[in-house]
């Protein structure tokens, strides 16, 4: 009875663990950033935690002995106290900071994170290990011990991981969530509690077998060998993941809960693994135990070559990977996951196997698990910074892998240093057969090996496609008739585009100073650099005097230096006076020019796609009203015009208006605008100088530079959207309720409630048009 109880709690525990983990990362990129850097540091986080949590624990599990079943309660219910409160206690540690300091510093961000959250991570990787010495029995069955409670742990893992990515913060907000992760560890707290005292009446006054002290785990007497591996496999656990997950992803589109639901598979093969290969190494005499090690190495290589040599075309072709969502296809998706995730089944039982090698004995089980764990934690530490931070920079995703798999050797030769000198031979010489077979087999170019296909598929015009490998990911730079769209390697819409040709009348806002004659923007904010148009035209206002634009990724930047137009990129390569470029996160930016007291007149968010992986820091009602707080009295803020937003900008602003489309997606009906200020009412002439009717009536660079005096100008016409029943039905979307991420049940449920819809294909939508008629004044000049 009370090992199933410890299966359950082990479940349970590793089930809130991953909650936790899930909801405090999507929190923290709204508050620090979503850039590459920034959530590695938050991983590490929960990385150190874990591994001095679980080095505290081992040594607790020694000396206190008798109080384990009290301590472990305690422990669990401190989790979950903090867990109810943990995320008002995030936002106010970060914006608290953001507002007050303008300092931007990611290492800052660093540690203000994890002075929050180290002490409950610390707590939580103390409790496993000691769980694990309430249940050790004989020093024979400790790799089944180990493999199997602790697989146990980890398949909770995974659960939490995919039921809070796909389903808990849709139903219940990131807030709710925790608390219902919190009522989890306070529930394991009080079962085990009670089964502790039912326990200990039924077995006359004692609780649980308490041994006499023994000698603890120590790295300064632990074998070097064993150290140096166990850190060299624990690197290769977490760098063989980013791996896999940067291979995977790119079969499908970015849709907000593929982190989770990758994690999950990754989790899930994990607790196989350790669990499978746990009971083996109990199986099995000492002196096999290295050859059961390169058994795992050689699974584990195999595997990757089966995976990896398995032709894109086919993958597209007939696993159909394009149509795999959340939404549509889940069980195609966990198929395919599954398939590229299957070498850490055999990575897995690295673990198990290795402690079993560490233990002496039975009575400092606690202690030599924390110790291994310890290690492999800083291992895993490392190989996610030099994998994510360097190796993917500088190598690429093959010669990555090859390095991790490398390393993994390395790790069982440090083991081997006992076994007779032939065998040893043999050992390395396999090893070094099978790390050749991988240089020979694996494609060189993974990511290329199908372009021409990829050129057909996107429908591009012109080559080359090329495809780029950064930190970032894997971007597709598909040539099109007028510019060059970087994408997602499978996903057909855009994620950014170079444009080729500029669009000049929508960028020049000359339809905006047109119907407010006192709108002339001086200082401007872009977020996302876009085609890198509204830049270059606003410049060639007088009255502008800096165009601040924010762009998360650098490679689109110099996507811009090498494909776009000429004399766009020229000002991007050269510089202007009047054009800053700042390469971070938008919502951090923003919290730092709050912070900075920073004033704007137009603010324009150039995020198109609103389903997309961290659109909700870009598109809740909390950020809105931030970009609110920059903008100057009389000024404006321009977004896509979705019908979504358009309900969040008319809580926050009394004017919401776009400019209809004549058929030209680029001549209005992309954005909408919010403002406080009243507009002229409907049927006013509207006098312009002849500047601004040139920029109005521009259709080239060239017609920036030339006035119009005598042409008349078509009427001007305005829709201006009012509050109302029809908005009822789209939902306004919060830091806490990312409705516009998260909606697979939403979607599945009422699919009509599509937030993407753009409200010039919304016939009963409240507006009022406006038409102005446009008069060319010689003699005035509003510049």
């Amino acid at each position: 009875m009370f090992r199933a109880l410890v299966a359950v709690i082990f479940f349970l525990s590793g089930f809130s663990t991953l909650i936790y983990q899930v909801v405090w990362q999507r929190v923290l990129t709204q508050e620090v950033g979503v850039d590459f850097v920034s959530m590695t540091f938050i991983v590490t986080i929960f990385m150190v935690g874990l591994g001095f949590g679980t080095l505290i624990g081992g040594r607790i599990a020694e000396r206190w002995k008798k109080q384990i079943p009290y301590l472990y309660a305690a422990m669990e219910a401190c989790i979950g106290i903090f867990g109810l409160c943990s995320i008002p206690l995030l936002r106010f540690a970060n914006g608290f900071f953001a507002t007050h300091f303008s300092i931007e510093s990611i290492w800052i961000d660093f540690l203000i994170n994890c002075v929050v959250l180290v002490f409950p991570i610390l707590i939580m990787g103390m409790t496993t290990p000691i769980i694990v010495e309430l249940m050790k029995t004989t020093l024979n069955r400790v790799g089944s011990i180990v493999g199997f409670y602790y697989g146990i742990n980890v398949l909770g893992a995974a659960a939490g991981a995919l039921a809070t990515g796909i389903f808990f913060i849709e139903l219940f907000g990131l807030r709710n969530t925790t608390v219902l992760a919190g009522c989890v560890n306070l529930f394991i707290s009080v079962l085990f509690l009670l089964f502790t005292r039912v326990r200990k009446v039924f077995a006359g006054g004692k609780s649980f077998p308490i041994e006499k002290p023994s000698q603890q785990f120590s790295f300064s007497k632990a074998p070097a060998n064993l150290l140096f591996a166990s850190l060299a496999f624990g690197s290769v656990t977490l760098g063989l993941e980013m791996v896999l997950f940067r291979v995977t992803t790119n079969y499908f589109s970015p849709w907000p809960p593929l982190f989770s639901f990758m994690l999950a598979i990754f989790l899930l093969m994990l607790a196989l693994g350790e669990a499978f290969f746990g009971a083996i190494v109990d199986r099995i005499t000492p002196n096999r135990i290295i050859w059961l090690l390169l058994a795992l190495f050689a699974g584990g290589l195999i595997s990757i070559l089966i995976v990896l040599n398995i032709p894109l075309l086919y993958i597209h072709d007939h696993l159909k990977v394009e149509q795999f969502s959340v939404y549509n296809t889940p069980y195609k998706a966990l198929g395919i996951v599954a398939l590229f995730l299957s070498p850490v089944f055999f990575i897995a039982g690295f673990f198990p196997t290795v402690v079993k090698i560490a233990v002496k004995n039975i009575e400092n089980v606690g202690s030599t698990f924390a110790g291994i764990l310890f290690m492999f934690t800083a291992g895993n530490i490392l190989g996610s910074f030099i994998v994510g931070l360097i190796l993917f920079e500088y190598l690429g995703t093959i010669l990555t892998l090859i390095c991790c798999c490398f390393i993994l050797a390395l790790g069982i030769i440090f083991l081997a240093n006992k076994i007779p000198i032939k065998q040893r031979y043999f050992l390395i010489g396999t090893k070094a057969a099978l790390l050749i077979l991988l240089v020979l087999v694996l494609p060189t170019h993974y990511f290329q090996q199908s372009t021409g296909y990829l050129r057909n598929y996107f429908k591009a015009d012109v080559d080359p496609i090329e495809v780029i490998e950064d930190r970032e990911g894997v971007t597709v730079v598909v040539p099109d008739k007028d510019a060059y769209q970087f994408r997602v390697f499978w996903d057909n819409s855009a994620m950014a585009k170079v444009t080729t040709k500029v669009g000049v009348n929508v960028w020049s806002l000359s339809q905006l100073m047109i119907i407010d004659p006192d709108f002339r923007p001086k200082r401007i904010l872009q977020i996302g650099v876009g085609g890198n148009q509204f830049p270059y035209v606003m410049k060639e206002h007088d009255f502008v005097e800096k165009v601040t634009v924010v762009e998360l990724t650098r490679a689109v930047l110099e996507g811009h230096k090498r494909w776009g137009h000429p004399e766009v990129s020229a000002a991007l390569i050269q510089g202007h006076p009047k054009i800053e470029y700042v390469v971070t996160d938008g919502r951090r930016f923003v919290q730092k020019a709050l912070a900075r007291h920073e004033k704007y007149d137009f603010i324009q968010v150039g995020v198109s796609n609103i389903k997309q992986v961290g659109t909700n820091n870009i598109y809740s009602i909390e950020f809105l009203t931030k970009l609110k707080k920059l903008l100057n009295p009389n000024g404006y803020i321009g977004v896509f015009s979705y019908t979504g937003l358009a309900k969040m900008g008319l809580e926050l602003f009394k004017t919401a208006f776009l400019f209809p489309s004549d058929g030209n997606a680029f001549n209005g009906t992309l954005w909408i605008y919010f403002t406080d200020n009243s507009l002229p009412p409907d049927g006013t002439t509207l006098e312009i100088s002849p500047k601004l009717a040139g920029f109005y009536s521009a259709s080239s660079l060239e017609d920036l530079k030339n006035p119009i005096s005598t042409s008349t100008l078509a009427p001007l016409q305005v829709r201006f959207y009012r509050k109302s029943t029809f908005f009822d039905q789209f939902e306004i979307s919060t830091d806490d309720n990312l409705s516009y991420e998260y909606r697979m049940l939403k979607t599945r449920r009422t699919p009509e409630n599509n937030p993407e819809v753009y409200l010039t294909n919304q016939k009963n939508a409240p507006f009022e048009e406006r038409n102005y008629t446009l008069h060319i004044n010689p003699n005035k000049n509003d510049y």
